[in-house]
């Protein structure tokens, strides 16, 4: 080969590599836009209730990856907004797994956006197909004709929008990063594919979860992991919460523990729980009393259902509440009303739905109606068979005048001064309740022309005899009225719930003790 012939040969081979590698990029791009059709028809093919569209398809052959973009997903029942875009989702060979003997795939989101409206969350609670059986699993296995081995979501987001003009629920920055997940089997109990999340919720917040999953258990992905949230503004939730009748403001929560989901059975351990700066109410409402009533007894019955060994078992080591205020509004009655703790603080130790020989405790400090004093202290056996707990409430010195929404709408009266006190030890064990409900109203004022000269002269004759009872009652070396109520005697069903127990007593205590004959005046 002479001078020349060298000097050109590269050039030749440069020059024909290129033509092939045009053909090549030619010919994909007509591949590409079938193959992206015939990818999409496999992946609906798979679902229920969903559909999605496919905005580009990328062959790769040189890495064996294949580019999804601009993929989004829409609910059927309500396909407007898009539940979910995907700008970028590649799914490649492995080849890591590849030298090792195994033929799997790494799958790849980058800005994943789920988006969901109150609308779609309800219709896909009220759908009686369970989401794993929707075929998302396979949908996207379908993208790809090799199992998947690795997830990875890199800068992901989840927005929840509620139909009311409240802020949106927003998790941002969402990195989660799941291996071995197809070319290991494990046995029961055994957990062999490692992953690790991290996420920001609301811009306060911040989540960590780092475990271990089965991700071929039977029926279900088993998982175990540990947890750790931060800093998490818990108003963020008032659009949840609001649907139980709940009103939430303020509050920074921080909590860490763990839980494990397998073989049918969910175990959650709080190792420890801080709230603190909260705000939160129990609003009651005419609209909404009939199902109330069914939420309290779900309530009660998910968490002091007697069960050895609950399919959901809960154990809070510790949790805390600081610096809160806690509430309860009726606006049911005429007129409304709320009573509430302040500078609440609550102590709660070794809670469980599962029986144990541990007691737990509750210890809860605060001044009621922002005046007065209140300490209780309860004792409690987790899920036993029957009822059994113990408590003392001390409430000292409430400011009456702060009470008289409560008062107008019980007893149809009001005062201008006085205190009130109120005293209370009950223990319920083995079917029986023990113990007394002792108030004290001190310097009450009830009936007083100036504040009441608008009222009718039958409203005014009625005070003026709730007055001059008390007048007759009075202790007068302490200018105090007090009477002593006896809550002891069998309990009706003893097979109630410790949450029925506890409003039965309040409600029995209130109707016996702290306002005698207020029922009857209203009849």
């Amino acid at each position: 080969m002479g001078p020349v012939a060298r000097r050109r040969w590269p050039r030749i081979l440069g020059a024909t590599l290129g033509v092939v590698f045009a053909a090549a990029a030619i010919t994909l791009a007509f591949v590409d836009e079938p193959l992206r059709r015939q990818v999409e028809a496999r992946v609906n093919a798979q679902l229920r209730g969903y559909t999605v569209t496919i905005g580009e398809l990328d062959l790769q052959p040189i890495g064996l990856a294949l580019e999804l973009d601009d993929v989004t997903v829409v609910q059927n029942e309500h396909p407007k907004p898009p539940m979910a875009h995907l700008p970028r989702w590649r799914t490649s060979v492995q080849w890591k797994a590849l030298l090792a003997g195994a033929l799997v795939a790494d799958v790849e989101f980058d800005r994943p956006r789920l988006h969901i409206t109150q609308t779609q969350g309800e219709a896909e609670a009220a759908d009686r197909v369970p989401v794993d059986e929707r075929g998302w699993q396979d949908a996207v296995e379908a993208v790809y004709p090799l199992e998947i081995n690795e997830v990875t979501i890199t800068g992901g987001s989840v927005t929840y929008v509620d139909q009311t003009k409240l802020p949106p629920i927003e998790i941002s920055d969402l990195d989660l990063t799941a291996n071995d997940i197809r070319n290991v089997r494990s046995k029961a109990g055994q957990f062999p594919s490692p992953f690790s999340a991290r996420c920001t919720i609301q811009d306060t917040g911040h989540l960590a979860v780092d475990g271990e999953a089965d991700f071929l258990a039977e029926p279900t992905v088993a998982v175990r992991a540990r947890y750790d949230l931060r800093d998490l503004g818990i108003a963020f939730a008032q659009p949840i919460v609001r649907h139980y009748n709940v009103d939430l403001r303020g509050g920074v929560l921080a909590t860490r523990g763990s839980f494990e989901v397998a073989s049918g059975r969910t175990l959650i351990d709080v190792t420890d729980l801080q709230l603190a700066k909260a705000r939160i109410d129990y609003v009651h409402k005419a609209a909404t009393e009939a199902k109330e009533d069914r939420r309290l007894d779900k309530v009660a019955e998910a968490v002091t259902k007697v069960d050895k060994r609950p399919t959901t078992r809960v154990v809070v080591e510790e949790a805390h509440m600081t610096d809160s205020e806690i509430g309860i509004v009726d606006q049911a009655a005429d007129p409304d009303y709320r009573v509430f703790l302040a500078d609440a603080r609550l102590d709660l130790t070794d809670f469980s739905n599962e029986r144990t020989e541990r007691r737990g405790t509750a210890k809860l400090r605060g001044t009621f109606m922002g005046s007065g004093p209140t300490t209780l202290d309860a004792s409690f056996a987790p899920a036993s068979r029957q009822a059994d707990f113990a408590l003392g409430l001390a409430m000292h010195d409430v400011d009456l005048p702060a009470m008289n929404d409560l008062l107008r709408a019980k007893g149809g009266f009001d005062v201008k001064r006085g205190t009130f006190s109120l005293y209370t030890e009950i223990t319920v064990r083995d079917g029986r309740v023990d113990g007394y409900v002792k108030p004290i109203f001190a310097d009450m004022d009830v009936y007083d022309r100036d504040q009441d000269k608008s009222k009718s002269v039958f409203r005014e004759m009625y005070e003026g005899i709730v007055d001059g009872m008390g007048t007759l009652l009075e202790n007068r070396t302490r200018d105090e009225i007090a009477t002593v109520a006896d809550l002891s005697g069998p309990i009706e069903n003893p097979d109630s719930s410790t949450l029925d127990i506890v409003v039965g007593l309040i409600r029995n205590a209130f109707i016996k003790a702290i306002l005698p004959g207020l029922e009857r005046e209203r009849g």
